[in-house]
């Protein structure tokens, strides 16, 4: 009995010993950082003004970086919270291709590593029609 019980906390601390190399692997390295968050026009968007962005439209979400690593965005606001993680490209960004549904006003995060650029950006969300080609915005 003393046996099997050796032998599963064993290949329990093996895996959780894999599980942290897997971490570190796909973490981002200490000095990596984001240095900017910022709406990246796209030529689907018509936008009202610089700081609107319209529901149903896609827009960029871009995080400009100094370092190499996966960047994680979070938006908040009308609905439930959105995370999700990309790997930056050659240039020094890394984008997100995100859609709003719900107008209203959302704030983006972006970080590499568990820290994030201390400057939210702040976000109105109009109505738009998005025509698979063209997006519109709608007067409020």
């Amino acid at each position: 009995m003393v046996l099997k019980t050796r032998g599963k906390v064993a290949v329990a601390a093996c895996a959780m010993a894999v599980a942290g190399v897997a971490g570190a692997v796909n973490a981002a390295p200490a000095g990596a950082a984001v240095t900017n968050v910022r709406v990246a026009p796209t030529n689907l968007n018509n936008y009202i003004s610089s700081d609107v962005v319209a529901t149903q439209c896609p827009i960029g979400l871009v995080a400009e970086i100094d370092g190499p690593g996966p960047v994680t965005f979070e938006i908040t606001g009308v609905g439930s919270p959105t995370t999700r993680t990309v790997e930056p490209q050659e240039d020094g960004t890394a984008t997100l291709l995100h859609t709003f549904f719900f107008p209203g006003e959302y704030t983006v995060r972006a970080g590499q590593g568990g820290t994030f650029y201390p400057i939210p950006l702040e976000l109105n969300v109009g109505m738009g029609v998005f025509t698979g080609s063209l997006c519109f915005t709608l007067p409020v």
